[in-house]
């Protein structure tokens, strides 16, 4: 991965510029400049014959520079290089005034993505600032569209919210077929309206931030999220709800931004210990051998779900 200034990311990878740049440069950097080469898969038949094979309706996308097999997919896939993914980007930055914050691929290259950080921020409490990104994101396995997503990341603490409001969905797809380039320079005028979704999240964010809470709100906000561990047996399921629930109280005492003044004792403060959770504790399956799983997972993955229930959760409690 590249990215822009600040601290070097948790995983301590990455190519770090000291000053703006752009797409292409970050392509480069993150060496995301690989080509995605899509071929034919073809079964073997030895029952016609030694060596004899026949083209099935599969193919596999492969890593140009490192012959990685990405994924398989179908015969009206159509491969989007990584350059003309974000080509659009700096045409979108430059009308939102946005700027890249970080951009790099997840496991062998099958997905990639670009972070670019708008100029907007709002409070939910005075002190607290939320501030507003583009997340955009193409995969070349077949397992997601081609997207880009609003985001909101808590500056305090770096909790990153990808959440899917009523009545703004928060992100624009656009299928892998021949239509696709086409598409993507209409998806670059549609994100012209993204101030749209971020009002709603910040009248969002600001109504949790008013809602005073007490422990009982707390207890029912964990055993809604995580179960009652009074309902489980003695064994390894309980050990680990147990564990879960003492990782986001730790989180609830002692997490980035609960000195805030007005913070502490508001739905807010709980929604964020419950993404604390989520972005710094939850880990992912298989991270020990490949890290990027951990990304994954906070972005698109187990985490990013888990912390959509816990927003829609907390505006439930306390819109009834």
């Amino acid at each position: 991965m590249a990215f822009a200034g600040g601290q070097r990311p948790w995983h301590k990878l990455g190519i770090q510029f000291d000053r703006e740049f752009t797409s292409a440069e970050a392509i480069s950097a993150a060496r995301l400049d690989y080509p995605v080469i899509k071929e034919q898969l073809y079964r073997l038949r030895p029952d016609l014959g030694p060596g004899f094979s026949e083209p099935t309706e599969a193919w596999a996308t492969i890593n140009g520079h490192t012959q990685d097999i990405l994924g398989v997919v179908g015969d009206g896939y159509e491969v989007l290089q990584n350059r003309e993914a974000f080509d659009f980007f700096d045409v979108l930055l430059k009308e939102s005034g946005g700027k890249l914050q970080t951009a790099g691929a997840i496991g062998k290259g099958e997905k990639v993505w670009m972070l670019a950080k708008l100029p907007e921020i709002f409070y939910p409490l005075a002190g607290d600032g939320v501030e507003q990104f583009i997340l955009g994101t193409t995969s070349h396995d077949g397992t997601m569209k081609t997207e880009v997503r609003f985001t909101d990341i808590r500056v305090v603490c770096q909790n990153t919210f990808n959440l899917a409001l009523q009545g703004s969905r928060g992100v624009i797809s656009i299928r892998h077929t021949s239509q696709m380039r086409q598409r993507l320079e209409m998806a670059a005028m549609v994100l012209l309206r993204y101030r749209d979704h971020f009002d709603i999240v910040s009248d969002q964010f600001s109504k949790l931030a008013s809602v005073k809470i007490d422990d009982v709100w707390i207890d029912e906000y964990l055993q809604r999220m995580i179960g009652n561990q009074v309902n489980v047996p003695d064994g390894r399921g309980r050990t680990i709800m147990e564990n879960k629930i003492k990782l986001i109280e730790g989180r609830l005492a002692f997490g980035k931004g609960v000195d805030l003044p007005g913070v502490n004792g508001t739905a807010w403060w709980a929604l964020n210990a419950m993404v604390e959770f989520a972005d710094y504790d939850m880990k992912a399956k298989g991270q020990g051998m490949d890290e990027s799983r951990r990304t994954n997972s906070i972005l698109f993955g187990t985490a990013a779900e888990f912390k959509q229930e816990a927003f829609d959760t907390a505006m439930a409690m306390v819109s009834r």
